[in-house]
């Protein structure tokens, strides 16, 4: 649970320096453009030389976070603190959705199709993925945390070289998950 707090502080930092732009929606996507960024590039060179693993990333993005700590106007953050207005309506929508994708996976009441024909189910709870290529990038993303490497095999074969046009997604979802310790691993 500490390296989840901690993972998301690393990543909700860089969004202090909005208030640095004059438009605050424009400088939401350039801050947001630059976090994926970043973190894609702390993916891919931290596989391609294969030192990928907690501590590195977590240092590399205490170094930014460190420079964007030196780098806010802090006068300015509190004076915008106050003047925030909450849209309810945009919080309404997010309840609403992580309701119904919750439910999906715990609590669902339906019809679903088997490997013996429809069935009825209910109060199922189903945490695994439902999709084979869903289980195909979690076996990469989980292969990258494992190994350091950048996902170029197959670990649902026996770790044979495989060429992987998506490596670049699977390399970014493997430092976030291990920035936030998704994967439950303890390093």
């Amino acid at each position: 649970m500490l390296k989840i707090v901690i993972g998301l502080i690393l990543l909700l930092t860089p969004f202090l320096l909005i208030i640095r732009f004059e438009d605050k929606r424009k400088s939401f996507f350039y801050t947001l453009s630059f976090l994926i960024g970043f973190h894609l590039l702390v993916a891919i060179v931290t596989q391609f030389l294969g030192i990928f693993n907690y501590w590195v990333v977590i240092f590399i993005n205490l170094i930014l976070y460190a420079g964007i700590l030196i780098k806010n106007d802090w006068k300015k953050l509190m004076l915008n603190i106050k003047l925030i207005k909450i849209d309810w309506i945009f919080v309404f929508v997010l309840i609403i959705l992580f309701i119904e994708l919750f439910s999906v996976h715990f609590n669902y009441s339906g019809k679903i199709a088997g490997i013996n024909g429809v069935t009825e189910v209910k109060n199922m709870q189903y945490t695994y993925p439902y999709y084979s290529d869903e289980w195909s990038a979690v076996s990469f993303i989980k292969y990258s945390i494992e190994s350091g490497k950048l996902p170029f095999a197959n670990p649902l074969w026996h770790n044979g070289y495989f060429p992987n046009p998506e490596f670049a997604f699977h390399s970014f979802l493997s430092e976030l998950f291990l920035l936030l310790d998704l994967l439950g691993r303890t390093q």
